[in-house]
Order: structure tokens, then C-alpha cells, then sequence
């Protein structure tokens, strides 16, 4: 979990860029990830990649999980939802 104590106050002000948003989803809605992978295929820096994670954590759209022994980033069922929606909208 991305989440710290001051999180709640910090998801409040932070904001998604709609951009950053479709970018990272596209490459989710493909294929469980790791972070790094993901920064790389999404072209986002990591640190703006983490801002949006957590937020997207927060709305329950994206879990963390173990796989071979690396945590990957996958999509939860409402944040397929959640794509789906957004990227006919975006697109």
C-alpha cells in the first residue's frame, strides 16, 4: 500500500492529470505491471506515476499484488470500470 499517515489530506488536494490518467490505463488495462514497467511504458516519471497511483488506490481502482516475487500494479474490477468509461470519454 502507497498510503501514508498524512494521505487523506494530501488525496484531497491532489488532482489527476487526465492525460497522465489515459496513459496509465491503457497500459493497465492490458497486463498487470510493476511500477518501474509501468513509469517506462506510460512515459511518466515515477514520482508523478506514485501521486497518481495513490490517488487511484484510494478510489479503489488499482490494488497492488506479489508476483514472483515483485509487486506488480493491477487493475481491481471497478477500476476496469473505471477505464472503460473514462478512456470512451478521453479518446
Amino acid at each position: 500500500m502507497l498510503s501514508d499517515s498524512n494521505s487523506d489530506s494530501n488525496e484531497e488536494k491532489f488532482k489527476p492529470s487526465h492525460s497522465i490518467l489515459k496513459r496509465i490505463l491503457k497500459v493497465l488495462c492490458k497486463d498487470y505491471v510493476g511500477k518501474t514497467r509501468l513509469s517506462q511504458v506510460a512515459n511518466v516519471h515515477y514520482t508523478v506515476l506514485v501521486e497518481h497511483l495513490r490517488w487511484m488506490e484510494s478510489k479503489r481502482y488499482v490494488k497492488f499484488a506479489l508476483n514472483e516475487d515483485k509487486i506488480v500494479v493491477v487493475l481491481t474490477e471497478s477500476g476496469r470500470e473505471f477505464a472503460d468509461r473514462f478512456l470512451t470519454l478521453v479518446d
